[in-house]
């Protein structure tokens, strides 16, 4: 199945919008769209969301970006290629949830051990 490319690129023009609202929003639909996406149209979406998550800064549109990223990793369009720009996160400045996504991410698909306990 796939969402098609009119709908995919209505997605990625919504995930690329200078709005941090509409780019959240995005998110919610990567996610609704789970079990549509064709594994080229999960690789695109992916990239796009780690990408975007590294330019973000703090706050829920970052953490919706990372968790759409965690969605997608069920769809089989996502591999270490994708996934490896996750590495240039500063994790001192990412939040709990932001943390286990990227630890997940981190571990199953780049082999990196990511400590999430928080320093003192």
């Amino acid at each position: 199945m796939a969402v098609g490319a009119d709908r995919l690129a209505d997605l990625v023009r919504s995930l690329a919008s200078t709005d941090p609202a509409s780019r959240e929003a995005a998110c919610g639909t990567v996610t609704d769209w789970i079990s549509s996406f064709s594994k080229y149209e999960a690789r695109l979406v992916g990239m796009l969301l780690v990408t975007l998550a590294g330019a973000e800064k703090a706050g829920p549109t970052r953490e919706s970006e990372l968790h759409a990223l965690y969605e997608l990793a069920d769809t089989g369009g996502i591999d270490g290629e994708v996934v490896g720009p996750i590495r240039l996160l500063d994790r001192g400045l990412l939040g709990v949830s932001e943390l286990e996504y990227v630890k997940y991410l981190g571990e199953e698909y780049l082999g990196m051990s990511i400590d999430t306990t928080p320093s003192d």
